[in-house]
């Protein structure tokens, strides 16, 4: 039995494939939906020490905006999802958040990279199915 979905995002539109799925999966079982959203720590450090520019805005309120974005965007399907800010490496972060939790499932967007792609450029969604005792649900947008 599902209790509790963990849904990371980046307010991507792969995220957005995500939450779909969560809601829906939410649906079924009548699960909670938590949407946690993690600001990069080096993004977090830069800007402490006025390393980026203003107009690209703040890695807090592109995270917390996406939160924000993707719970409002569960709620518009009548289903409550509480968003949720945390700090670190993303993939580290939503693993631990995930395991401390108690989350039963984390779905989770991907690009669906492959091959060389895939090892050059590394993968959040990757390191979480790989380290994750919850099982992870992938979605390709």
């Amino acid at each position: 039995m599902l209790d509790r979905v963990l849904v990371p995002t980046d307010g991507s539109e792969r995220s957005r494939a995500a939450v779909d799925r969560a809601v829906e999966l939410a649906r079924e079982v009548d699960a909670e939906v938590t949407v946690l959203s993690v600001m990069e720590e080096a993004a977090v450090e830069a800007e402490a020490y006025g390393g980026v520019p203003a107009e690209e805005g703040s890695a807090r309120a592109r995270a917390e905006d996406a939160a924000v974005e993707m719970a409002e965007h569960a709620a518009a399907a009548d289903v409550d999802a509480d968003p949720v800010l945390k700090a670190g490496d993303p993939a580290e972060t939503i693993v631990d958040y995930a395991d401390s939790g108690g989350f039963d499932v984390v779905v989770m967007g991907t690009r669906g990279l492959g091959g060389v792609e895939r090892m050059l450029l590394g993968s959040v969604t990757d390191e979480v199915v790989r380290t994750s005792r919850a099982p992870v649900l992938t979605v390709r947008s």
